[in-house]
């Protein structure tokens, strides 16, 4: 819908809205209606706060799993690429494939970003980055 101003709308068609919306809510007042919904506050959850909702606890649980996965196949002082922890992985803790490749790749960008990995400067653009573990341990 385009908003434009009252006094240059050729039919009209705002000020009939404006009234009939003033009609309606004259109709609330007098109990011959229920309320508007454009009138009434939203409904708030109170009951449950973001960190309760069930896929918010799931995720947070595989994430935290992950890097622990991730945390625990990095040698101290080794530097390492994607594809080596994802060798270590599907040879030891990841056999039945619970954690793909990609959210594997996620899960160390993130860790880079939080301070447990430290993301090595490339040679040459393209190509895996190379991360070694730093003194920040997992909680």
């Amino acid at each position: 819908m385009v908003n434009i101003p009252r006094p240059y709308h050729p039919t009209g068609e705002s000020t009939l809205g404006e009234e009939m919306l003033k009609f309606e809510r004259k109709m609330v007042g007098l109990g011959k209606r229920p309320k508007l919904p454009c009138d009434e506050r939203p409904k708030r959850q109170v009951d449950m706060t973001y960190d309760e909702y069930p896929e918010v606890i799931s995720a947070r649980k595989k994430r935290d799993n992950s890097y622990a996965a991730i945390y625990s196949a990095i040698e101290p002082g080794v530097v390492v690429s994607f594809a080596d922890v994802m060798d270590v992985l599907d040879a030891d803790i990841n056999k039945d494939g619970w954690l793909s490749r990609g959210s594997a790749a996620t899960y160390m960008k993130q860790m880079a970003v939080d301070g447990y990995l430290f993301v090595l400067p490339k040679e040459i653009s393209g190509g895996n980055n190379n991360y070694i573990k730093t003194q920040k341990m997992l909680p």
